[in-house]
């Protein structure tokens, strides 16, 4: 079946400044294998993770250039059972740029789209010839499908698919605060 997930990666924030902008709190139950909605991990000092289960989740583009109004971010998506992923930074509320593997658009596929930064753009293009490498010969595996990914292993230090050694806990969202009605104004 595969992983269905999307990754934000924070980094140069507190850990109550990057939930409050997502609108979540972090609970005390510990969800060692992401099998949770929403979970999130403590880095280190400065750095946060959310995961995202697809199957439950609820966080999309549009989130994450909200969020990105107060916090800058890196979101990586993730499907296994498409073979698509991409890797996009938001800042000020919008999409700074992105990096993504669709094979629809074919085996060797891989967008570059926004102000990307040379730095990106040169770790991509080693990413690109190592999966041309790879995939000479070989039809039934999509290497082109590393390049998002490890894009964003090689900034955050994250791999969706790797045991990483900081635990994670599930994420709640806020709760709104109840409405007055209008027609009983004493409560």
């Amino acid at each position: 079946m595969g992983f269905r997930c999307s990754i934000l990666y924070f980094r140069e924030s507190s850990k109550t400044a990057i939930l409050d902008a997502a609108g979540f709190t972090e609970s005390t139950t510990e969800d060692s294998y992401n099998e949770e909605q929403f979970s999130g991990a403590s880095i280190n000092e400065s750095s946060y993770l959310i995961w995202q289960n697809w199957r439950k989740g609820s966080l999309s583009e549009p989130d994450y250039i909200r969020i990105s109004n107060d916090i800058s971010l890196l979101a990586c998506d993730v499907c296994e059972t498409t073979m698509f992923c991409s890797t996009s930074f938001f800042r000020g509320g919008k999409q700074v740029w992105s990096v993504a593997h669709n094979p629809e658009y074919g085996l060797d596929h891989v967008s570059l789209t926004g102000d990307v930064p040379d730095t990106i753009t040169a770790t991509v293009t080693t990413l690109r010839e190592e999966a041309k490498i790879s995939q000479e010969g070989v039809d039934d595996v999509d290497f082109y499908f590393e390049v998002p990914v490890e894009l964003f292993r090689t900034i955050s230090g994250v791999r969706h698919d790797l045991v990483n050694s900081f635990s994670f806990y599930a994420l709640e969202f806020k709760q709104a605060a109840p409405k007055k009605r209008f027609w009983k104004l004493w409560r």
